[in-house]
């Protein structure tokens, strides 16, 4: 008997829910691997994003774009694109596509947009490619979002404007930073 169905049985026998539900979660997580597109504004995360797609389905333009923390989830089960917001406490809202662009634009520190999209060649189900606020946007909270997300995160794809020649300056701090090293 495996460890997870010997915590599983120990559970139930002794009506652990919140425990259960603890479990459950944790099973769903640790099979999700997050890889986090990080670069300043502009440089092209979103329009990586969308050529992995194979579809231009995220907003992309010269100027600081992405205000929110995007998390594209391949899906085995589905042939469209689904689009939602996660609250604080997990919980998914499904909004209309024109919504979702919205809340991409505005952004919300607290909340995440979910794209749901049919798993590819490219993109499976198992992965979760997240689109980014640019570090040294013109906007002191897209840092700070993306910032406050790097924990999540189990890999990066870093992104740089190749009209900038090698890393910035300003890129370079921002992946120096103590916090940031660890999860690279």
């Amino acid at each position: 008997m495996s460890k997870q169905a010997l915590l599983t049985q120990a559970i139930q026998n002794y009506q652990f829910d919140d425990m259960q539900a603890a479990l459950d979660e944790l099973s769903v997580e640790d099979k999700t691997l997050l890889i986090g597109v990080l670069g300043e504004f502009s440089s092209g995360k979103s329009s990586l994003i969308n050529a992995m797609l194979g579809q231009a389905t995220l907003l992309a333009f010269e100027k600081p774009t992405t205000a929110a923390i995007v998390e594209i989830a391949p899906q085995n089960n589905i042939t469209s694109n689904a689009t939602f917001i996660r609250q604080p406490d997990g919980q998914l809202t499904a909004i209309s596509p024109n919504e979702f662009d919205e809340f991409v634009l505005k952004g919300e520190k607290n909340l995440v947009g979910v794209l749901n999209v049919p798993s590819s060649k490219i993109l499976v189900e198992g992965y979760r490619i997240v689109d980014t606020p640019g570090i040294v946007s013109l906007e002191d909270t897209h840092e700070d979002i993306t910032f406050g997300y790097l924990p999540f995160l189990d890999g990066a794809i870093v992104c740089q404007d190749i009209n900038k020649g090698g890393l910035t300056q300003s890129l370079k701090d921002f992946l120096s930073k103590p916090d940031v090293r660890p999860f690279l």
